[in-house]
């Protein structure tokens, strides 16, 4: 699909759209993350949406940017539950355009929704958080209470 993105892209003039295809280093992909305004999470249409959870949206919330997410299920909930971003129906690009203009034109509600995502991924999926769920999970497993 690379090279019908990168037609479509130079055939409606985007500027502002960058396609990179390379796996990047750590240190590169953070200075990339904290360069956009926004993060797109699309997510195809699923028989059943609460199978499957993709981690990448609590990186997202992590980086205090606002998401869009095409998704159903636990993952919209998610999104919507945590104030950091929102779902739109997936595979839907009357939806997903109806969500960046929201952002494009409130300036002030996208920077709530980014301070919102950052303020869950901390309070529910940080190291220390999550080392403590799983330290509960091996205590119930080796019956050591």
């Amino acid at each position: 699909y690379e090279r019908e993105i990168k037609k479509k892209i130079e055939n409606l003039k985007l500027s502002n759209v960058l396609l990179y295809t390379k796996v990047f280093k750590e240190e590169e992909l953070v200075k990339f993350l904290n360069i956009t305004d926004v993060f797109l999470l699309p997510m195809k249409k699923l028989d059943n949406p609460n199978i499957s959870f993709p981690l990448k949206l609590i990186e997202y919330f992590a980086c205090e940017k606002p998401v869009i997410c095409c998704a159903a299920g636990e993952t919209a909930r998610i999104v919507h539950d945590s104030s950091g971003g929102l779902a739109v129906e997936p595979e839907s690009p009357r939806a997903l355009a109806k969500a960046i203009l929201k952002l494009y034109r409130n300036i002030g509600y996208a920077k709530r929704l980014a301070v919102n995502g950052r303020r869950f991924a901390l309070r529910y999926f940080s190291y220390d958080v999550m080392a403590k769920k799983l330290e509960k999970v091996f205590y119930s497993l080796t019956c050591l209470k």
